[in-house]
């Protein structure tokens, strides 16, 4: 997992891309509309990228596990920074617990949006067949080369 503050990189366009507006759970009171863009690039086929819309054009973007979002529309799962799980068991909400060490979020999303990006997803790289995006040798002389 990995949170950056994505008006500091540069990235092609995604292969995948979805805009949705998801709700900040708001303890005692009510949920907050945000704005996330769920990402993916075939590049870097095992993750997935969610940018949250900080309200000044910025997104602040969580890259984690694309199996772990996956698994979490159907049981609860993940450890630690990301966690995800259906709101209930035939739910139409999705949600996603994140820490970092200046704070805690949780926010729900339709589980059907993201069904259907994950669908997308999966269209272009199957699951299992990830490491064939990769190329091993090229990025080795990259590292080699000080380059990465």
């Amino acid at each position: 997992m990995k949170a950056q503050n994505s008006m500091t990189s540069v990235q092609p366009p995604a292969d995948v891309q979805a805009d949705v507006v998801t709700t900040l759970v708001v303890p005692d009171g009510p949920g907050l509309p945000v704005p996330v863009r769920m990402s993916f690039w075939r590049s870097d086929p095992f993750a997935v990228h969610l940018g949250f819309d900080t309200g000044d054009h910025a997104l602040v973007t969580w890259t984690f596990a694309r199996e772990l979002l996956d698994k979490g529309t159907r049981e609860p799962t993940g450890l630690g920074d990301v966690q995800v799980t259906p709101a209930t068991p035939e739910g139409r909400r999705l949600v996603v617990g994140l820490s970092s060490p200046t704070g805690q979020a949780t926010f729900e999303l339709d589980r059907s949006a993201v069904q259907n990006f994950l669908g997308a997803t999966f269209a272009l790289v199957p699951a299992g067949h990830e490491s064939d995006q990769l190329d091993v040798d090229a990025e080795l002389e990259s590292v080699l080369a000080g380059n990465g």
